[in-house]
């Protein structure tokens, strides 16, 4: 989750859920090899598909210019250098992703959203970054950064909506 703050910069394309290429090797044995299907795990791509890219750039203010798929997180780059990345960690609790961000040296702060419990995290040198952190109606926890231009207002108010948005629609 916090790690997302330094992970924000690359983005490109927002990847499918399958694999196509050459098999893995499963070990150094090249007799022995695998082939990943990610059809197998649930709802792999999640993470950009919670929300439309409408809903994401309304709530930034800032069309969508590129995003990604990388594991449990998705990232967007929205125009006037707005980064957003929204991950969802399905065997993660809120206990332990505070106790992450706190690590880290976010300074956290709990919050009531969407009906159920939260919290904010900022890092004091990168004060127009913020993200939200509520527990999933599923399993696991849904997390919002935003990385919005200095003085850009309210660093929280644009994850905040889209934890309320995404609690609303996972319900």
């Amino acid at each position: 989750m916090a790690v997302v703050a330094g992970a924000m910069v690359a983005l490109t394309a927002c990847g499918g859920s399958t694999t196509d290429g050459p098999d893995v090797a499963a070990s150094s044995n090249p007799s022995r090899q695998a082939r990943v299907d990610t059809d197998k795990f649930e709802r792999l791509s999640l993470e950009c598909e919670l929300l439309t890219i409408e809903q994401i750039a309304e709530t930034v203010g800032a069309p969508i210019k590129d995003n990604e798929f990388t594991g449990p997180i998705c990232r967007w780059e929205a125009a006037g250098d707005v980064w957003v990345s929204f991950h969802w960690f399905e065997w993660n609790t809120i206990r332990r992703e505070k106790s992450v961000a706190t690590a880290l040296g976010y300074t956290t702060e709990t919050i009531k959203i969407g009906g159920t419990t939260g919290f904010t995290q900022v890092k004091g040198r990168r004060p127009d970054t913020c993200g939200v952190t509520a527990k999933s109606p599923g399993r696991g926890v849904y997390t919002w950064f935003v990385n919005r231009p200095v003085g850009g207002g309210d660093p929280c108010a644009a994850p905040k909506k889209l934890m309320e948005l995404s609690l609303e629609l996972s319900a």
